[in-house]
This record gives structure tokens, C-alpha cells and sequence, in this order.
């Protein structure tokens, strides 16, 4: 008996090392997990080893550009996505990541689960960028993190929304300078201290999806945002390009709203949404297909971090997103975003891409 209950002791307590780190056998998905793993084993340790991204990614994982700061072309494989990380470490160094909040989809049962975060993050530049001499100075970013897993929580897709570093923005944006908003609002950059109830969190999610029903819908149905949102709601622009940088009020809101369904015709989709567990945070990803009298049809996709009140109105809506062509040219040296990098270069076409 004894020999048997030693038999099953040592059965029971069995493990794995991974990459470093003990993992009991019986083990479960954990998509938010693999995502904070990646995160912290990249940016934090700058680990290009294969005991970071081929640990906790698919062999054909995506990293899909913001049309920014990177070029909507996607990176495809994690040799390349190693090959872009080791130019951006080269790049720069020193670095601090830190999500500030994370929730998930509730799409494991259909094999994938998405991943959305909000995330801060600081590096020195101690490398050339677009062929600038270093600055050997600190930048600073916000950003907002879409990641899909699938059901084995390997990571599959990847888009990264920021602001971009000081640097990127003096080499590529005409008017580079801006003013951290995000920092001194501690409803956004700080969980409350209250934690929804589920109801809540389900009153919270119907509230950030009818915001873009009305961009659906169209200017009639403008004020319904008396329903879901304070009369203070703030819109803060996340990438600190488009505009407005700062814009508070109901009235504003609408403006900004208005002016979209002024001068295009609108129809948008939700690509995922998702409530934090335990904060007042709602994200929600979106295309917006464009079309207008003046031009051919244009795309634009990206997040919106929505903060709640205790009673589950909207008080804040932080954008992420790229621009509409004529943006681009407007706001961009030599009217585009960045341009190919050289890992892109040595890309081989995506069909799936074309």
C-alpha cells in the first residue's frame, strides 16, 4: 500500500519545465496568461531566444501593422516577427512594459479566444531610427494590444495601436509634438475601486457597442448618446494624430460623430469587444468601411478603450486607430505612413495578404 500511495503521490505531483518555468500536467488554456508571458518575455527581458515567441506562438503567427508606425503589410512567421523585434531592440533598449488592463472574449468554445490590453511602455533610444542619429533619451507610449489565440492559447494574430515614440513621430509626422493626456486621468490609467457586477458588465458592453450602431444607423440617431453616456464623456485621441486631442462633452462627441456621417457613407462592424474582469473597462476593435462622393472607398480599423461610471455610463473613450487617406497626407511626411522596413523587404509575398 505504501508503495502504491508513493506510486500515485509521484503521479500526481508530476511536472514539465517550460521554457523555464513549472507547469503542472494537467493543464488548461490560458490565452491571458500566454499574452502577459509574451509581453514580459519580450519587452521586459527582450528575450529573441525560442524560449519567447516560438513558446507562446504559432509557427504562422501574424503581426498585423497599424498602418502608423508600421505598415499595413503583415509580418507572417515567428522568424520574422523575431527578425522585427531584433531591429527594434537595435533600436532601442532599457525597456519597461506594463499592461494596465486585459480582458478576453468569450470565444474559446468557437477555438479562438481575442485578447485586448491596454499596456504602457518606455525605452531608451540608443539606435538609429530612419537613419536619425540616437537621442539616447527616454520615450514614453500608450497602446492598445489586439491579440487572437487559439484553442490551445497559442498566439495566431497580433495588431499593436500606440502613439508612437518620440522618435518615430519626428521622423515620419509633420507636427511630431504632443501632450500626454492619458497620465494625469487616473480613471484611465487606474482600476477603481469598485468591481462590476456581471449585470453591470453586460449594461457596459451594450453601451460601447451603440456607439457604433449609431455610426451605423446615422445622425438622427444622435442623441441616443444621451442614454449611455455623461454629460462630461471625454474623447481622447489615443494615437495623438488624428485629432481631437482632447475633446469633452456630450456635444463634442456628437460633433465628432457627426462629422463622420457628414462626409462619408458609413458602414462599421465590431471585430471584438470584451469587459475587464475586475475594472470599469470595455474595448472593442472595428472596421469602418468609407465611402464618399469625392473619393473611392477607404478602410479604417482600430480599438476604443471605453471607462464606465458605477452606474455604467460612458465617461471616457480612448481611440486607436489609422487614417483615412487624405489624413495621411495631411499629417505624415511624404503623406504615408512608415515606410517598409527592411525585414518586410525581405519578405516574400502573403497571398493571403493581397
Amino acid at each position: 500500500m505504501r508503495i502504491l500511495a508513493l506510486l500515485v503521490l509521484i503521479a500526481c505531483s508530476a511536472t514539465d519545465f517550460v521554457h523555464g518555468s513549472r507547469y503542472n500536467r494537467i493543464w488548461a488554456p490560458d490565452p491571458v496568461g500566454n499574452v502577459r508571458l509574451l509581453a514580459d518575455c519580450l519587452y521586459n527581458k527582450n528575450d529573441l531566444s525560442d524560449a519567447c515567441i516560438p513558446a507562446y506562438c504559432e509557427p504562422s503567427v501574424t503581426v498585423h501593422g497599424d498602418g502608423v508606425w508600421l505598415p499595413r503589410a503583415p509580418f507572417a512567421g515567428t522568424q520574422w516577427v523575431t527578425a522585427l523585434h531584433r531591429e527594434l531592440f537595435a533600436e532601442y533598449a532599457g525597456w519597461s512594459f506594463n499592461f494596465l488592463e486585459l480582458a478576453a472574449t468569450a470565444g474559446a468554445a468557437k477555438g479562438f479566444t481575442d485578447v485586448l490590453g491596454f499596456f504602457h511602455w518606455q525605452a531608451n533610444n540608443t539606435g538609429s531610427y530612419h537613419g536619425l542619429s540616437p537621442t539616447y533619451r527616454l520615450s514614453t507610449d500608450y497602446g492598445l494590444m489586439h491579440v487572437s489565440t487559439n484553442k490551445s492559447s497559442k498566439i495566431t494574430d497580433v495588431t499593436i495601436w500606440r502613439a508612437g515614440f518620440m522618435e518615430e513621430r519626428e521622423a515620419l509626422l509633420h507636427e511630431p509634438a504632443y501632450t500626454d493626456v492619458i497620465t494625469p486621468i487616473k480613471d484611465i490609467t487606474e482600476q477603481p475601486f469598485w468591481v462590476p457586477s456581471q449585470s453591470l458588465q453586460l449594461k457596459m458592453v451594450t453601451h460601447a457597442h451603440a456607439l457604433i450602431e449609431v455610426l451605423n444607423q446615422g445622425e438622427k440617431f444622435l442623441d441616443s448618446l444621451d442614454d449611455i453616456a455623461v454629460d462630461s464623456v471625454m474623447l481622447l485621441d489615443g494615437m495623438a494624430v488624428w485629432g481631437p486631442s482632447k475633446a469633452i462633452g456630450l456635444t463634442a462627441l456628437k460633433l465628432w460623430l457627426a462629422g463622420w456621417l457628414q462626409e462619408y457613407d458609413v458602414n462599421a462592424a465590431i471585430t471584438a469587444s470584451a469587459a475587464t474582469s475586475t475594472s470599469n473597462k470595455v474595448f472593442l476593435c472595428f472596421k469602418m468601411l468609407l465611402r464618399s462622393s469625392e473619393s473611392t472607398a477607404s478602410q479604417v480599423e482600430g480599438c476604443l478603450m471605453y471607462v464606465f461610471n458605477i452606474q455604467g455610463f460612458i465617461t471616457h473613450i480612448l481611440v486607436y486607430r489609422n487614417g483615412t487617406p487624405r489624413e495621411m497626407a495631411e499629417k505624415f511626411i511624404g503623406g504615408s505612413a512608415a515606410s517598409v522596413s527592411s525585414i518586410q523587404q525581405q519578405q516574400s509575398p502573403n497571398p493571403s495578404a493581397l
